[in-house]
């Protein structure tokens, strides 16, 4: 089981949905957890996704236990975010139930003017410093389908 988190605004339902309908589609902000199920290359995967607000991501840990992976979408045009982003992200991997759980951080919004490259947002998350932990980040484009399914490659590949 996956679960996906970042801030509000990062485009998380947006990508659930591209992986799972393979198409965009109109979302509005989700107030609580969804999920979906997604068939990828003949592997399906539970995918949750929880809001990104800051009155619900005290409730983040509540959906650690059991996880093979964690999806952290990122608005790389956000910059003024980029603080708040690593905080939460380091605050999660420092929990115990996540200790052996794969990184996939995904560096949404490249189309947007100003965004930062998914060297820069790895730059400003520190996650570099991630020792013991295999970690990838990917730069896409959600609304475009940019880099969505090469993130899924490296899950993929991961947990085979």
């Amino acid at each position: 089981m996956l679960c996906m988190f970042g801030l509000d605004g990062a485009g998380k339902t947006t990508l659930l949905y591209q992986w799972a309908l393979k198409k965009a589609v109109a979302v509005s902000s989700t107030i609580g957890f969804e999920y979906e199920t997604v068939l990828y290359k003949d592997t399906q995967y539970t995918i949750w996704e929880s809001g990104g607000d800051d009155k619900i991501r005290n409730l983040w840990r509540h959906h650690f236990e059991g996880l093979d992976g964690i999806i952290y979408v990122v608005d790389s045009s956000d910059t003024a975010r980029m603080e708040e982003n690593r905080n939460e992200l380091w605050m999660m991997m420092e929990n115990e139930d996540l200790k052996d759980v794969l990184l996939l951080v995904i560096a949404n919004k490249q189309d947007k003017a100003g965004a930062l490259s998914s060297a820069e947002v790895a730059e400003k998350l520190k996650l570099h410093n991630i020792i013991g932990r295999d970690w990838f980040i990917q730069g896409t484009c959600a609304t475009s389908n940019d880099g969505v399914f090469t993130a899924l490659d490296w899950i993929q590949f991961q947990l085979e």
